[in-house]
């Protein structure tokens, strides 16, 4: 199984490197994608490409690079509640692009039949 990563690299809250580190565990190929050159290059080799919130790739990009995706896109959103932290995300996701939106917060999205929970399972970082 290879799975893509598509996000920023955050060292004070490295959520992805998490999930990377996890896939790795269970014997996947993990790849990171931190721009469209990147996308478009290594998508290709994923059997399913998980995208941030706000991933490094501008929406247009997204978009027309949508149109030639040979797996399913899957995006992950939290913190959606308090701190205004999801202020604009809602706004910000072009919903058609993905196969699955996973959500910490789904009850602050509207109704969306791509949208399904999931907690978000990190260790606590302090």
């Amino acid at each position: 199984m290879t799975l893509g990563i598509c996000d920023r690299f955050h060292p004070h809250w490295p959520k992805f490197e998490w999930i990377g580190a996890g896939a790795q565990g269970l014997g996947w190929t993990v790849m990171r994608m931190l721009d469209r050159a990147d996308l478009e290059k290594l998508s290709p080799a994923c059997d399913w490409i998980l995208f941030s919130q706000r991933p490094p790739v501008a929406r247009e990009d997204l978009e027309s690079l949508s149109a030639v995706k040979r797996c399913p896109w899957v995006a992950w959103v939290f913190d959606l509640l308090g701190h205004g932290l999801g202020d604009g995300l809602l706004e910000e996701i072009p919903w058609h692009i993905f196969d699955v939106v996973l959500c910490k917060n789904p009850e602050a999205l509207p109704m969306h039949p791509k949208v399904i929970w999931l907690d978000q399972g990190a260790p606590l970082w302090r």
